[in-house]
């Protein structure tokens, strides 16, 4: 009877390394968060959309506030501008902290503006459209693991007789 082959460590590692779990649920395997979605991707998804959902022409006023506000939401601003040569300002007391809470501050100013252009939204569209919205939210169903087929993947072939 052979014997299982033990589970693969990796070089230089210590034993146990690295912890069960690791990284993170939900992450990557490399351990990073995925990258944020690109707002033209996220503007021609939301085009999409619109099209699938029938969006009428009173209701086209809503869904640009909508659209609008997802993808401003999305957008990331990149550093502010260098100071000029010779110009530069004296640093304030817990500056960094600061930039961080005002980003973050903005930040939540957008992700509101997304809530209320959502409620706006679904005040507007009829019970059609909202069902076919929620239908396009829903994520697809999970590939089959090891609990669909316990006696293990079905054969690719029916059998012979």
């Amino acid at each position: 009877m052979a014997e299982a082959a033990p589970e693969r460590q990796p070089p230089f590692a210590p034993p146990g390394f690295p912890p069960q779990g690791f990284p993170p649920q939900g992450f990557p395997p490399h351990g990073f968060p995925p990258p944020r979605p690109d707002p033209i991707e996220v503007a021609g998804l939301l085009s999409a959309q619109e099209i699938a959902l029938g969006i009428r022409a009173d209701q086209i006023d809503v869904w640009r506030a909508f659209a609008s506000a997802v993808v401003d939401f999305v957008a990331v601003d990149g550093p502010p501008p260098p100071p000029e040569q010779g110009s530069r300002p004296k640093p304030e007391p817990f500056g960094l902290p600061q930039a961080i809470a005002s980003r973050a501050v903005e930040a939540g100013a957008k992700a509101k503006a997304v809530l209320d252009a959502r409620t706006a939204l679904l005040a507007r569209l009829t019970p059609a459209q909202i069902e076919r919205a929620r239908k396009m939210d829903m994520p697809p169903p999970p590939p089959p693991g090891a609990g669909a087929f316990p006696e293990g993947p079905p054969p690719f072939a029916p059998p012979r007789p």
